[in-house]
């Protein structure tokens, strides 16, 4: 071959070799066609090596060469994309925790409001458990439940909305930030959005919550086993109210200003998980376990705790967390209709 044809076959060989590199190297090919790329390659580039070289001669030798080279590069990149994952999801992590610290020191930074608080709201919660105490002092039992019960309906309920109050407490802001379009800040950092917002505030009286469910398990004389299963009731408890929080504050996307009717709607779970749910029947006990689901919060746990199942605690663990992803799918659901402020304002 002489030298003319030699540089045809180079500059030509040359191009489309580096052409196809170009296409191999975008996203969203299907897994076939970048594999046949990657094979057209191998065999460009075995000819001109082939042509030019004594080394490689055999052109399958030079293909699975270059597979195996490919591979190779292939499975360390999928290794580095779930190790940067998993960092993404343990920096999350840490973002949270340093931001739960910061607004829970903000919120017992005034100790006489937080004091004045929290001893109002265990006041407020056994003037409400004392109506139960006379009323089962006249009728003894509901359907089976008796004064016990209503102790450990009341210690997981309280639990569960104090732990909200204490770590989730933005959530409660959230409508009045979409209704005002103040979820520009918070979009603009590169942070998860709804954790940032919901763990932006923590409620001083979410305390006072906390300390009724520890007086309320002293109270009841309740032994080991029955005090790890409330704390694992109120866990699961809190992630239902902050799954209707969620949902209820991001009723604002599509109904407009509506903050009341978000506030009201969120409020009424908290009552009526403090009532037992075998009360209702029919229709309203579907609701109970959905809409307002104040029977996955209270009646569920204290079922578990008088007699426990592994059915029980997987259901409970379960519905819980079906209740948590709903809310996130809600939410960036109606993200999509939030229209962005215009306020100009310097946040410290």
């Amino acid at each position: 071959m002489d030298l003319g044809k030699a540089s045809v076959y180079f500059w030509r060989n040359h191009l489309t070799f580096d052409c196809l590199s170009r296409v191999d190297a975008s996203d969203g090919l299907p897994d076939s066609f970048s594999c046949n790329i990657r094979r057209t390659k191998c065999f460009i580039y075995a000819f001109y090596l082939g042509t030019y070289s004594s080394i490689f001669r055999n052109v399958d030798v030079l293909v699975h060469f270059w597979m195996s080279l490919s591979d190779l590069f292939l499975s360390k990149r999928i290794e580095n994309l779930k190790y940067s994952r998993r960092m993404s999801v343990f920096k999350t992590m840490v973002f949270m925790f340093y931001l739960l610290k910061t607004s829970i020191q903000a919120s017992l930074s005034n100790k006489n409001a937080f004091l004045l608080e929290s001893v109002l709201m265990i006041l407020n919660n056994f003037i409400f458990f004392s109506l139960w105490w006379i009323f089962f002092n006249q009728f003894h039992d509901i359907d089976g439940w008796k004064i016990e019960e209503m102790i450990l309906l009341s210690a997981i309920g309280s639990g569960a909305y104090g732990l909200m109050q204490v770590l989730f407490g933005g959530i409660k802001l959230l409508s009045k930030m979409i209704i005002n379009g103040d979820l520009d800040f918070f979009m603009l950092q590169p942070k998860n959005l709804l954790i940032h917002i919901s763990s932006s505030r923590s409620l001083a009286k979410g305390w006072g919550h906390l300390f009724t469910m520890i007086l309320f398990m002293i109270y009841g004389g309740l032994q080991r086993d029955s005090i790890c299963l409330i704390v694992i009731s109120s866990i699961s408890g809190c992630m239902v109210f902050v799954s209707i929080g969620i949902i209820a504050h991001s009723l604002p996307f599509w109904m407009g200003s509506v903050e009341t009717l978000s506030k009201k709607y969120f409020d009424s779970v908290y009552l009526f998980a403090l009532y037992p749910t075998n009360i209702y029947s029919g229709f309203m006990q579907l609701v109970m376990y959905t809409v307002i689901p104040a029977g996955i919060i209270g009646n569920l746990p204290v079922s578990l705790i008088r007699d426990f199942s592994w059915i029980k605690l997987a259901l409970l663990m379960g519905s819980s967390s079906i209740f948590l992803l709903g809310a996130f799918c809600v939410f960036h659901m109606g993200l999509k209709h939030y229209e962005s402020g215009n306020k100009f304002g310097l946040r410290i």
